[in-house]
């Protein structure tokens, strides 16, 4: 890999952080605990949290339709935010296949909404039937913020979440943006360790499924207050880290739906009771609860883990394509011998 930061913490504060390799290969500037990574999908816990944010304030319902944001978009009274926020609307995952011609070209939420009307297909399954994870869901819940708290989705989290969280180097990205300590993505030439190339450039990033950007510090930050209770109540934090279910119950790491001819393949023999809540996966790792998610985008790959039984968080970020991974394996590893 060209870059990693590594940082562990609890409620307290950061135990270890540390950066190792590079955040740029042709200027040798040292990947650090205050590099800039895109987190990719991690977005999506502070999505999930501004909408329960709004909740709290009576100005969303987990309950409330897509129809009062977009009624324009083919069966939107059908889609509630709960369905969006747990992955289980049925909306097709452009990322699977049939990305939107006009994909490079949104910008604000209503044109990501707009976009996602030309997913071929729409659907996948009826809402609330299956689950199957939609960066195309996702994207529809910036418009949904924003409805409701009148401002931008960008501004609502850096007022509202970044700023009062000490995050300083975090921000809603965009590719031409010049951000202090940033770091450049990589992929590796044929998948050949140690060859490098500057990853694929991107021209509009995923808004709401994935364009925040971040460090090693302020992820910590981020979880320490999360799952303090400082951003949302403890009792959303709860409902968030619930493990969601579909009609008649089935929980949602049982009730997958996979495009045909896709190739899940198989998870991790350490990771077990795999499931999604609001915002957050909840998987077992080597007999350990643990609230995660993982993120990936062009150039870089990110991981968030927080260990339920103990209040301890463990951040990757990293600069190469899949490149936090085999790291991420290993602190796992040794953090399931561990017990509190």
């Amino acid at each position: 890999m060209a870059g990693l930061a590594i940082g562990i913490g609890d409620k307290h504060g950061p135990l270890f952080l540390r950066g190792y390799g590079f955040a740029n290969l042709e200027t040798r500037a040292p990947a650090d605990e205050n590099s800039v990574f895109r987190i990719a999908s991690i977005t999506k816990t502070f999505t999930a949290a501004a909408v329960m944010m709004q909740k709290e304030k009576g100005k969303l319902r987990l309950d409330q339709t897509l129809a009062d944001f977009y009624p324009d978009i083919p069966g939107a009274r059908d889609i509630t935010l709960r369905h969006l926020l747990s992955h289980t609307a049925g909306l097709h995952d452009y990322s699977q296949g049939g990305y939107p011609a006009s994909y490079g070209k949104w910008s604000t939420a209503d044109e990501f909404a707009r976009g996602v009307l030309e997913m071929k297909p729409l659907y996948d399954f009826p809402p609330g039937t299956r689950y199957n994870y939609s960066n195309g869901g996702y994207v529809l819940l910036a418009g949904a913020i924003e409805k409701a708290s009148g401002t931008t989705y960008a501004k609502f989290l850096k007022d509202r979440i970044f700023l009062p969280c000490g995050m300083t180097a975090t921000e809603v990205d965009a590719p031409l943006d010049v951000a202090v300590r940033r770091a450049d993505g990589y992929s590796l030439i044929d998948g050949k360790p140690g060859t490098f190339r500057h990853a694929d450039y991107m021209d509009r990033l995923p808004l709401s499924a994935g364009a925040i950007r971040s460090s090693a510090t302020d992820m910590l930050r981020w979880s320490a207050a999360f799952f303090g209770g400082r951003v949302v109540s403890p009792a959303s934090v709860a409902e968030m880290t619930k493990p969601a279910t579909v009609t008649g119950g089935t929980l949602v790491g049982d009730a997958r739906w996979w495009p045909p001819g896709f190739d899940p393949g198989k998870p991790p023999a350490f990771a077990t009771d795999d499931n999604y809540g609001l915002g957050w996966e909840m998987t077992t790792f080597y007999g350990r609860p643990t609230a995660n998610h993982s993120g990936g985008i062009n150039g870089f790959n990110a991981m968030l883990t927080h260990y339920l039984d103990e209040d301890l968080t463990l951040v990757l970020l990293g600069n190469t394509d899949n490149g936090v991974v085999e790291p991420w394996s290993g602190l796992i590893q040794q953090l399931g011998s561990r017990r509190p």
